[in-house]
């Protein structure tokens, strides 16, 4: 159970980190 909670968190926060990549990446073109 932890440990699946632990996955999903990690999937969202990686998620977050490419959102905020793709938005670095847009802005400074």
């Amino acid at each position: 159970m932890f440990k699946r909670f632990h996955l999903i968190m990690l999937n969202c926060n990686w998620s977050l980190l490419k959102g905020l990549i793709k938005s670095i990446k847009i802005e400074t073109y």
